[in-house]
């Protein structure tokens, strides 16, 4: 039987949706799709900026529309579902990461775990922040990734900062903000509110 792991469905140890929701194999698969790499996304926390990180969801999509997209974070919950592959960053994942061959490593955390799994997972490109060998945090490649770890050592270039998160985030990756939206999965329904009059216990 033929196995297409370089479909961009692909997952490994599960069912792809194509098989789940049409029951089609691979072989002559109409939905096969060339997949072209994978991108590295790590913004592990906190909760806010999680969702705050969302709008970089289009950027990515429009850039690398083939390439399988993983996120690595303290709340994957968080993370919308149309990120194919979203892991909580925990030893299991960092085991996984360190083996697993990436095309672009986007890191936008400082912390020292975040910037050490950046620096010795396998990659050409990384962008974002890595670890020097001193144990702490540094920039990568673009100006933008300087200037945010700058305002983050120093108060008064963090308070003369006129850019926004977004706008810091999408320089950082090589591009420009432009009004992309959150990106927020909506809730599973609410169970049906029962009327005190129809309940049984009601008198």
């Amino acid at each position: 039987m033929e196995v297409r792991r370089d479909c961009l469905h692909f997952r490994g140890d599960r069912p792809c949706a194509p098989h789940k929701e049409r029951g089609v194999h691979c072989e002559g698969c109409p939905e096969f799709t060339p997949r072209c790499g994978r991108i590295l996304l790590i913004k592990l926390g906190a909760a806010g900026d999680v969702v705050r990180t969302t709008p970089l969801l289009a950027a990515l999509r429009r850039h690398y529309p083939r390439h399988l997209l993983t996120w690595l974070s303290y709340y994957p919950e968080l993370v919308p579902a149309s990120v194919p592959d979203r892991r909580r960053f925990d030893a299991a994942s960092i085991v996984w990461a360190r083996n697993t061959d990436f095309d672009l490593i986007i890191n936008l955390d400082k912390d020292p775990e975040a910037c050490a799994l950046t620096s010795e997972s396998r990659s050409s490109r990384r962008v974002g922040f890595t670890l020097r060998n001193d144990g702490f945090c540094q920039p990568a490649v673009r100006e933008a990734a300087r200037a945010k770890f700058l305002t983050g050592l120093f108060d008064d270039l963090s308070r003369a900062n006129t850019q926004s998160y977004l706008q810091e985030i999408f320089a950082i990756c090589g591009w420009e903000f432009a009004g992309e939206p959150y990106e927020l999965d909506r809730p599973a329904a609410p169970p049906a509110w029962t009327p005190r009059s129809a309940a049984p216990w009601s008198a």
